[in-house]
């Protein structure tokens, strides 16, 4: 069984906390009471926000090559060669459009997502399969090498 652990990027104030706290309370009518999170970055700065003031990542139990948790959002590089099979990112639930495709040697950048049917992977963005999902089984050990919100870099293939 996976730790459960968020992190949170705060829109507003450009900054990624760690969650130490979730709160979804009501009152007995059912009314929301306390909606809210609290996080800390840094050594010693903790804060609480509301929901809607933060975007959720969740870890998804892996870590990377150098022991780094891996987060949804991440953005991660992975070697790929050979034969892999790839699913198209489809919302809704639909992941029949299962395809074969042979990959001369390349370093591919992807964004980590959890899908309900299909588990963990991530997005290839860029390249001639830029929008593929590959789930993590699939590739060989692989980087975090930032994430969608500090590092939302133009990203390619490299050959």
């Amino acid at each position: 069984m996976r730790d459960i652990k968020f992190r949170a990027w705060h829109k507003k104030q450009q900054q990624m906390y760690i969650i130490c706290e979730l709160s979804f309370m009501n009152d007995s009518s059912g009314n929301p009471l306390d909606r809210g999170c609290g996080g800390y970055y840094g050594d010693n700065h903790r804060d609480r926000f509301a929901l809607d003031e933060i975007t959720l990542m969740q870890y998804i139990g892996l870590e990377d090559k150098n022991i780094k948790e891996v987060y949804t959002g991440d953005l991660i590089k992975a070697r790929f060669g050979e034969w892999i099979t790839y699913e198209p990112e489809i919302y809704g639930g639909d992941i029949c459009d299962k395809k074969n495709v042979e990959l001369e040697e390349l370093d591919i950048i992807g964004e980590v997502k959890i899908r309900i049917i299909g588990g963990t992977g991530f997005i290839i963005r860029g390249g001639r399969l830029n929008g593929r999902f590959i789930k993590f089984n699939k590739s060989k050990p692989f980087e975090v090498i930032g994430n969608i919100y500090e590092n939302p870099l133009p990203i390619k293939d490299k050959k």
